[in-house]
């Protein structure tokens, strides 16, 4: 039996939940998580407004998870 893997073009499996637009209100901390297929297994990455966003930046952590991308974005306390 030979296995033969077919490339697939990245796509972006979005949630019901996010078809329209997310109300949150300031100071709250957001967790979106997103799915997505291809082959071979594509890069996820976040941008606002032109910029990647990056984990480490101080409200910020970005990760992946097989085929799952997510985004936390926490509220910065005062000092």
């Amino acid at each position: 039996m030979s296995v033969y893997l077919i490339p697939a073009p990245p796509q972006i499996n979005l949630p019901d939940k996010y078809s329209s637009p997310i109300t949150i209100d300031r100071g709250q901390d957001i967790v979106l998580k997103i799915p997505f297929t291809g082959h071979p297994k594509p890069k996820a990455k976040w941008f606002k407004d032109g910029q990647e966003l990056k984990t480490g930046e101080t409200t910020l952590s970005v990760g992946e998870e097989v085929l799952l991308s997510s985004i936390v974005v926490f509220h910065k306390k005062a000092p």
